[in-house]
């Protein structure tokens, strides 16, 4: 039988040993590497609502976050969605979200087929967010969003979700 303790002490032995500053890195590259790392797990999640979910977009603008009576609503309006990180490449859609110019929508050109994106900054997204999951995974998700603050673009065009690898909700 394992001594699981004994088992454990070592390998975090091993792992601190292989970090250590005999082996060529210091205390402070290794704590600049976990920086990096945490910086790497932030996520955002952009959620694609249609244009004619509006009163509920303003409800959430207005409140700032998600209130944990929103999170089931706010799966139902949810058309598309998005997780990835914060890089900053044209066909992603968080660049889209920050830099909305070409896709505003001017009032006399309004449609029924505008969006709001609201995007949400996670340090550790729940599975279901990820593509291809079953609904009471992603329902479950969605209800871990429950006070997280978010930010709700303007009103936009379709366009602005076209080639961004959204995924159906």
């Amino acid at each position: 039988m394992c001594n699981l303790p004994a088992v454990l002490a070592r390998l975090l032995n091993k792992k601190n040993q292989n970090l250590s500053p005999s082996n060529g890195i210091n205390r402070n590259k290794q704590s600049h590497i976990l920086e990096i790392i945490d910086q790497d797990k932030q996520q955002v999640l952009i959620l694609v609502i249609n244009s004619l979910k509006k009163d509920f977009v303003e409800s959430l603008e207005t409140q700032g976050k998600i209130e944990a009576q929103d999170c089931d609503q706010l799966y139902r309006a949810t058309q598309t969605l998005w997780l990835g990180n914060k890089e900053s490449d044209s066909s992603n859609l968080n660049y889209r979200f920050e830099n909305p110019k070409q896709f505003v929508v001017q009032q006399q050109e309004d449609s029924e087929y505008d969006v709001y994106l609201i995007k949400i900054e996670l340090d550790d997204p729940h599975p279901g967010f990820k593509p291809n999951v079953n609904q009471i995974e992603r329902m479950s998700a969605f209800r871990t969003l429950a006070g997280s603050s978010v930010e709700i673009s303007l009103r936009l065009t379709v366009e602005v979700f076209i080639d961004t690898g959204v995924y159906n909700c």
